[in-house]
Protein backbone atom coordinates (compact mmCIF):
# COMPACT_ATOMS: atom_id res chain seq x y z
CA UNK A 1 0.00 0.00 0.00
CA UNK A 2 1.37 3.34 -0.88
CA UNK A 3 1.99 6.31 1.35
CA UNK A 4 -0.89 7.75 -0.44
CA UNK A 5 -3.70 6.18 -0.12
CA UNK A 6 -2.39 5.11 3.27
CA UNK A 7 -2.86 8.73 3.83
CA UNK A 8 -6.29 8.73 2.42
CA UNK A 9 -7.47 5.47 4.43
CA UNK A 10 -6.36 7.46 7.59
CA UNK A 11 -8.17 10.76 6.60
CA UNK A 12 -10.90 8.92 5.32
CA UNK A 13 -11.08 6.61 9.23
CA UNK A 14 -10.68 10.02 11.12
CA UNK A 15 -12.70 12.09 9.31
CA UNK A 16 -15.37 9.54 10.18
CA UNK A 17 -14.11 9.63 13.59
CA UNK A 18 -14.66 13.47 13.87
CA UNK A 19 -18.53 13.31 12.03
CA UNK A 20 -19.02 10.51 14.61
CA UNK A 21 -18.11 12.64 17.66
CA UNK A 22 -18.75 15.84 16.33
CA UNK A 23 -22.59 14.19 15.90
CA UNK A 24 -22.78 13.19 19.81
CA UNK A 25 -21.10 16.18 20.92
CA UNK A 26 -22.42 18.91 18.99
CA UNK A 27 -26.09 17.71 20.38
CA UNK A 28 -24.90 17.12 24.01
CA UNK A 29 -23.36 20.49 23.83
CA UNK A 30 -26.47 22.27 22.89
CA UNK A 31 -28.29 20.58 25.37
CA UNK A 32 -25.90 21.35 27.88
CA UNK A 33 -26.38 25.10 26.79
CA UNK A 34 -29.84 24.96 26.72
CA UNK A 35 -30.33 23.47 30.66
CA UNK A 36 -27.58 25.37 31.69
CA UNK A 37 -29.43 28.49 30.30
CA UNK A 38 -33.00 27.46 31.16
CA UNK A 39 -31.74 26.45 35.20
CA UNK A 40 -30.67 30.31 35.40
CA UNK A 41 -33.79 31.77 33.60
CA UNK A 42 -36.30 29.74 36.07
CA UNK A 43 -34.07 30.63 39.34
CA UNK A 44 -33.80 34.37 37.81
CA UNK A 45 -37.59 34.68 36.90
CA UNK A 46 -38.42 33.19 40.51
CA UNK A 47 -36.14 35.76 42.18
CA UNK A 48 -37.59 38.34 39.85
CA UNK A 49 -40.79 37.46 41.63
CA UNK A 50 -40.04 37.93 44.68
CA UNK A 51 -38.82 41.31 44.43
CA UNK A 52 -41.48 42.18 42.03
CA UNK A 53 -43.89 41.27 45.51
CA UNK A 54 -41.74 42.49 48.05
CA UNK A 55 -41.74 46.23 46.01
CA UNK A 56 -45.29 45.96 45.73
CA UNK A 57 -45.94 44.89 49.26
CA UNK A 58 -44.20 47.07 50.40
CA UNK A 59 -45.47 50.11 48.49
CA UNK A 60 -49.00 49.14 49.75
CA UNK A 61 -47.65 49.52 53.51
CA UNK A 62 -45.94 52.94 52.78
CA UNK A 63 -48.97 54.41 51.33
CA UNK A 64 -51.56 53.01 53.58
CA UNK A 65 -49.50 55.03 56.18
CA UNK A 66 -50.39 58.20 53.83
CA UNK A 67 -53.87 58.82 54.66
CA UNK A 68 -53.61 58.81 58.64
CA UNK A 69 -50.20 61.00 57.95
CA UNK A 70 -51.94 63.25 56.05
CA UNK A 71 -55.20 63.52 57.99
CA UNK A 72 -53.03 64.53 61.18
CA UNK A 73 -50.46 66.92 59.15
CA UNK A 74 -53.82 68.58 57.82
CA UNK A 75 -55.87 68.82 61.32
CA UNK A 76 -52.18 69.94 63.05
CA UNK A 77 -52.22 72.88 59.97
CA UNK A 78 -55.67 73.45 59.88
CA UNK A 79 -56.10 73.93 63.75
CA UNK A 80 -52.73 75.74 63.57
CA UNK A 81 -54.85 78.51 61.24
CA UNK A 82 -58.31 78.43 62.68
CA UNK A 83 -56.39 78.86 66.36
CA UNK A 84 -54.65 82.12 64.68
CA UNK A 85 -58.27 83.32 63.66
CA UNK A 86 -60.77 82.49 65.65
CA UNK A 87 -58.87 81.78 69.25
CA UNK A 88 -58.73 78.11 71.05
CA UNK A 89 -62.76 77.05 70.93
CA UNK A 90 -62.99 78.89 67.39
CA UNK A 91 -60.87 76.14 65.89
CA UNK A 92 -62.46 73.32 67.38
CA UNK A 93 -65.91 74.37 65.97
CA UNK A 94 -64.41 75.19 62.85
CA UNK A 95 -62.90 71.88 62.51
CA UNK A 96 -65.70 69.88 63.67
CA UNK A 97 -67.87 72.03 60.64
CA UNK A 98 -65.42 70.97 58.43
CA UNK A 99 -65.60 67.35 58.96
CA UNK A 100 -69.07 67.54 58.96
CA UNK A 101 -69.20 69.56 56.11
CA UNK A 102 -67.11 67.13 54.31
CA UNK A 103 -66.93 63.52 55.74
CA UNK A 104 -64.28 61.22 54.20
CA UNK A 105 -63.42 63.83 51.59
CA UNK A 106 -59.92 64.72 52.65
CA UNK A 107 -58.93 61.11 52.38
CA UNK A 108 -61.28 59.73 49.54
CA UNK A 109 -57.95 60.93 46.87
CA UNK A 110 -55.62 58.85 49.43
CA UNK A 111 -57.46 55.87 49.29
CA UNK A 112 -58.00 56.24 45.60
CA UNK A 113 -53.73 56.51 44.79
CA UNK A 114 -53.67 53.20 47.63
CA UNK A 115 -55.69 51.17 45.45
CA UNK A 116 -54.14 51.66 41.92
CA UNK A 117 -51.14 51.02 43.98
CA UNK A 118 -52.38 47.64 44.62
CA UNK A 119 -54.01 47.19 41.35
CA UNK A 120 -50.80 47.86 39.64
CA UNK A 121 -48.98 45.83 41.69
CA UNK A 122 -50.94 42.93 41.30
CA UNK A 123 -50.81 43.56 37.95
CA UNK A 124 -47.06 42.94 37.71
CA UNK A 125 -46.90 40.29 40.36
CA UNK A 126 -49.58 38.31 37.67
CA UNK A 127 -47.62 39.42 34.46
CA UNK A 128 -44.58 38.14 36.56
CA UNK A 129 -45.93 34.60 37.61
CA UNK A 130 -47.11 34.01 33.65
CA UNK A 131 -43.64 34.73 32.41
CA UNK A 132 -42.28 32.38 34.79
CA UNK A 133 -44.68 29.32 34.17
CA UNK A 134 -44.04 29.62 30.34
CA UNK A 135 -40.40 29.22 31.02
CA UNK A 136 -41.31 26.24 33.00
CA UNK A 137 -44.02 24.97 30.82
CA UNK A 138 -41.09 25.09 28.07
CA UNK A 139 -38.50 23.72 30.12
CA UNK A 140 -40.56 20.85 31.74
CA UNK A 141 -41.86 19.73 27.95
CA UNK A 142 -38.65 19.69 26.91
CA UNK A 143 -37.00 17.52 29.61
CA UNK A 144 -40.51 15.10 28.90
CA UNK A 145 -39.01 14.43 25.25
CA UNK A 146 -37.22 11.79 26.21
CA UNK A 147 -37.03 9.73 22.94
CA UNK A 148 -33.51 8.58 21.59
CA UNK A 149 -32.00 11.90 20.37
CA UNK A 150 -34.39 14.21 21.15
CA UNK A 151 -32.89 17.30 23.13
CA UNK A 152 -34.65 16.12 26.09
CA UNK A 153 -32.69 12.83 26.03
CA UNK A 154 -29.63 14.69 25.50
CA UNK A 155 -30.30 16.71 28.49
CA UNK A 156 -30.70 13.50 30.44
CA UNK A 157 -27.39 11.99 29.12
CA UNK A 158 -25.98 15.51 30.48
CA UNK A 159 -27.37 15.01 33.81
CA UNK A 160 -30.46 17.56 33.37
CA UNK A 161 -32.55 18.88 35.42
CA UNK A 162 -29.43 19.82 38.40
CA UNK A 163 -32.82 21.95 40.11
CA UNK A 164 -34.99 20.69 41.78
CA UNK A 165 -37.84 21.94 40.02
CA UNK A 166 -40.69 21.52 42.42
CA UNK A 167 -38.95 24.27 44.72
CA UNK A 168 -39.85 26.76 41.86
CA UNK A 169 -43.78 27.16 42.02
CA UNK A 170 -46.06 30.10 42.03
CA UNK A 171 -47.74 31.87 44.78
CA UNK A 172 -51.36 31.18 44.55
CA UNK A 173 -54.41 31.76 46.97
CA UNK A 174 -55.79 29.04 49.33
CA UNK A 175 -59.14 30.14 47.81
CA UNK A 176 -57.60 29.55 44.04
CA UNK A 177 -56.41 25.98 45.05
CA UNK A 178 -59.58 24.57 46.82
CA UNK A 179 -61.57 25.73 43.67
CA UNK A 180 -59.19 23.94 41.42
CA UNK A 181 -59.05 21.04 44.01
CA UNK A 182 -63.02 21.04 44.08
CA UNK A 183 -64.23 22.35 40.98
CA UNK A 184 -65.97 25.00 41.60
CA UNK A 185 -65.87 28.91 42.90
CA UNK A 186 -68.38 30.58 44.88
CA UNK A 187 -68.74 34.60 43.98
CA UNK A 188 -66.86 36.93 45.79
CA UNK A 189 -68.33 38.47 48.71
CA UNK A 190 -66.89 42.45 49.45
CA UNK A 191 -68.87 42.57 52.63
CA UNK A 192 -69.28 40.57 55.37
CA UNK A 193 -72.79 40.05 57.17
CA UNK A 194 -72.35 43.20 59.41
CA UNK A 195 -71.36 45.48 56.62
CA UNK A 196 -67.99 45.81 57.43
CA UNK A 197 -65.41 45.11 54.74
CA UNK A 198 -64.60 41.41 54.03
CA UNK A 199 -61.13 40.29 55.14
Amino acid sequence: MSSTNLFRTFAFVGGGVLLILFSILGPLYGAVNYGADTEARIEAEHENLQNILSNYTTKVAEAAQVPEMYANDLREVIAGALTARYGENGAQSAWMWLQERYPGALDAELYGQLMRIIEAGRNEFANGQTRFLDVRRGYDATLDKDLPLMRGWWLSVAGYPTLELDDYGIVTTEEAREAFDGGNIDALNLRDSGGGVQQ
